[in-house]
């Protein structure tokens, strides 16, 4: 009886420790790496291009809001820390979302929207880095919805119409920003202190818009940039 006793406590030992090593191995799991299960993201994907590489997931094709907020909830415990949308027309990406699924880079191409945000993400939102290509807004740019954005850090905006950089941009815009980058967004006029307020920014490229005038107004007075090319 003794020795099944200790041959008992020492499986109940063993399994112990398994789970206790398992369950290390999982908390160090970067969430940032994991792919959620494909049925999960459906019309959506997620792939990666290697096994410690970020998990991007994407969404191609989408054709009203309905579906990326099934997307949305049928993943809820996974994040969306890499985010694609590519060759879709809906109304807007719920702010939301972009705070739940906790997307730190978000990527909008060749799309039709209304607005990129049905309102402002709160500012516990993760968001770094939004590029936006070929992206149409039907309601045009409204500034006020990036206001809460305070961790972005990269801007990234190509065949992107705005035609001027306003009060608006100046009083909504992110603080904190250290790269900005227009390309093709036929810009025609920049306020006087277009980019003062960013005090951050480090790298700024506008390119293939007609701007023909800089100012150092448009600049803040303490500036950290290294590199601008205006062309």
């Amino acid at each position: 009886m003794d020795f099944k006793l200790l041959i008992i406590k020492f499986c109940r030992l063993v399994i112990y420790l398994l789970l206790l090593n398992f369950s290390a191995v999982f908390c160090q799991t970067d969430v940032s790496t994991i792919c959620p299960p494909p049925e999960t993201i459906s019309p959506c994907t997620c792939s990666k291009t290697c096994e410690a590489c970020e998990a991007m997931v994407k969404c191609t094709n989408i054709l009203n809001s309905d579906q990326l907020d099934e997307v949305f909830r049928k993943s809820t415990d996974y994040t969306f820390w890499t985010f694609y949308i590519e060759n879709s027309t809906f109304m807007y990406l719920p702010s939301n979302a972009i705070v739940e699924k906790k997307v730190r880079k978000l990527f909008v191409r060749d799309s039709v929207m209304i607005s990129l945000f049905d309102r402002a993400p709160s500012s516990t939102n993760k968001l770094i880095e939004l590029e936006l290509t070929n992206l149409v807004l039907r309601s045009g740019v409204k500034w006020e919805i990036f206001s809460k954005l305070i961790n972005l850090k990269e801007l990234n905006l190509t065949n992107f119409e705005i035609k001027r950089i306003d009060q608006s941009f100046i009083d909504n815009f992110p603080q904190g920003l250290t790269g900005l980058y227009f390309n093709v967004t036929k810009t025609k006029t920049l306020g006087d202190d277009a980019f003062s307020k960013l005090t951050e920014l480090s790298r700024i490229y506008v390119r293939n818009t007609e701007i023909s005038t800089l100012k150092r107004s448009m600049f803040a007075p303490q500036s950290k940039l290294l590199s601008i090319n205006f062309r």
